[in-house]
């Protein structure tokens, strides 16, 4: 068993790997979404009005640029929480009116 384990090939973690918490995980975020050139894909599988309202002037200058931009997340019928399900609908409309893919 050891010898199988010595032999499993070791993943390379970047020195610069960081940690995030809720304070440093948006700022973060929006540095390297402005990074985007052609195409954006965020997986998210809860979207609220908050963290829409935090990403929305970035998000409004990559459309401007022309960046492709999607968003894949749980479908709000699937959400048992009411309050999740209303605030995903309402992000939902709000990312389709800027013609995003959802």
């Amino acid at each position: 068993m050891f010898k199988y384990l010595s032999a499993i090939k070791r993943i390379a973690v970047p020195d610069n790997s960081d940690l995030f918490d809720s304070n440093t995980f948006y700022p973060r975020l929006l540095k390297n979404l402005k990074k985007a050139n052609c195409e954006l894909i965020i997986e998210s599988p809860y979207l609220t009005t908050k963290r829409l309202d935090y990403l929305f002037p970035t998000i409004q200058i990559l459309k401007n640029k022309r960046i492709k931009i999607i968003i894949n997340t749980k479908d709000p019928a699937e959400l048992d929480n009411e309050y999740l399900k209303s605030e995903a609908n309402k992000v939902i409309a709000k990312l389709l009116h800027l013609r995003i893919k959802v």
